[in-house]
């Protein structure tokens, strides 16, 4: 089960950050018509459609990565689909946290495993499910499960679709029925807690989200993201503000290259001129 096939009836709202190009769609043109489809809205990096199951409709949705946040937030507007919910969530993980602006202040995945999975198990145990698994990107595999297929295995778009957020059970067919509502009702739980949390940061959360904006289109650019790096980054400025009767000429030509590398964002060389810049300035003093 997709996190994003839920109802989603207290779903926050919230802005989209320009990391956001995934939508979710529903129902997904056939293959035949897709091509023409999202040339309406721009370019795709990438298509995850969900199998089909016992009904051909299941195979009719899927998510779509747009190369950019302006697609995907047209696809968006015009209704063809809506936010990802899988990608949202995604974002507070390990290692895609590195590369996005977080939309939600609390991760939806910690919420639905708890403590030491207790909030997971208890879910299993209610379904009457003999396992139940949240899978997703960044998340460790099942080790049971190495070699079986399991999940979404077995092929290049499978694979793709097993990065997004979902839940793996296994059980008597009763009991997988009673799994969704199960997965509802808690989602509208942990949504209500997001919706709470950022109504009580207020203006505190919309500073925390610019502050990651800032870092991520650092490391976009290939900047240093760090407070230390940015700090090593400045240096020149600061350093060249000052007034030193014993400068050199040598001094002040390095300083004019630093700065012309750092005006054309070359990193590597601003680094290597910073270097240079402070070896000179020691010999200036000495």
């Amino acid at each position: 089960i997709w996190i994003d096939e839920l109802d989603m009836p207290n779903r926050p709202e919230v802005e989209s950050t320009w990391t956001d190009r995934e939508v979710w769609v529903d129902p997904l043109p056939d293959e035949t018509e897709l091509t023409d489809w999202l040339d309406a809205f721009g370019e795709v990096e990438e298509v995850a459609r969900l199998p089909a199951g016992k009904d051909a409709a299941s195979s009719e949705k899927g998510y779509i990565r747009f190369k950019k946040h302006g697609a995907a937030k047209e696809c968006v507007n015009t209704r063809a689909g809506s936010w990802s919910e899988s990608e949202r969530a995604m974002a507070l993980q390990v290692n895609s946290r590195k590369q996005c602006v977080k939309t939600y202040p609390e991760s939806i995945v910690s919420a639905f495993l708890g403590k030491r999975g207790e909030d997971i198990n208890k879910l299993r145990k209610e379904a009457g499910v003999w396992k139940l698994a949240v899978k997703g990107k960044d998340m460790a595999p099942d080790p049971s499960e190495k070699g079986k297929g399991k999940g979404g295995g077995g092929g290049d778009e499978n694979e793709s679709l097993s990065q997004r957020l979902h839940f793996y059970a296994e059980g008597p067919e009763e009991s997988i029925e009673r799994l969704k509502p199960l997965l509802e009702a808690r989602l509208a739980e942990i949504h209500e807690s997001i919706k709470k949390t950022i109504e009580d940061l207020g203006e505190e959360w919309r500073k925390m989200q610019k502050r990651q904006d800032r870092k991520v289109r650092r490391m976009e650019k290939g900047e240093p993201a760090g407070w230390r790096a940015k700090r090593r980054w400045e240096f020149a400025d600061q350093e060249g503000q000052r007034k030193n009767p014993n400068i050199s000429d040598e001094t002040l030509r390095l300083i004019r290259e630093r700065a012309q590398a750092r005006k054309n964002e070359d990193k590597d060389l601003f680094l290597h001129l910073n270097n240079l810049v402070k070896r000179s300035a020691r010999r200036d003093r000495d």
